[in-house]
């Protein structure tokens, strides 16, 4: 790519959503997050496991799943 090309794509695709979409952070916004813990990966590598753990605001805690 030449460097003029490069540069008009970066200042068009990254530099203008990001500015647009920065916002605090609302509790709804920690109640909704969800992550990974303990992964495992089978003896033969073909597949994994990992619990997937979400924000119960309700019951004011975590539910995990497999």
């Amino acid at each position: 790519m030449r460097p003029t090309l490069l540069l008009a794509l970066v200042a068009t695709c990254g530099l203008t959503p990001l500015a647009a979409q920065q916002r605090a952070i609302s509790d709804s916004d920690l109640f909704a997050f969800r992550w990974v813990a303990s992964p495992q990966i089978s003896p033969d590598g073909r597949y994994a496991a990992y619990v997937l753990v979400t924000v119960n605001a309700k019951h004011d805690g975590y539910e995990t799943s497999l």
